[in-house]
């Protein structure tokens, strides 16, 4: 999830922001995502047994729709 949103806000098929911000508002927007995608990650998995990409290749590897909400 962070390589799509970095790439919508930094290349062409977004705001094309690439050599445009200067470093230390780049450390401080990396330090931001890697903040919101723990915190994410935390509420996700407090609900759900897998990540959507697991379950999907789980799905795919065993041939049947794998268990995704918790009990």
């Amino acid at each position: 999830i962070a390589g799509i949103i970095c790439s919508f806000i930094f290349y062409g098929q977004g705001f094309a922001l690439f050599g445009e911000v200067e470093r230390s508002i780049q450390a401080l927007f990396v330090l931001s995502l890697w903040a919101f995608i723990i915190a994410f990650s935390a509420v996700w998995l407090s609900f759900f047994i897998y990540g959507p990409f697991e379950w999907l290749w789980r799905t795919l590897t065993y041939g049947k729709v794998q268990k995704m909400v918790k009990d």
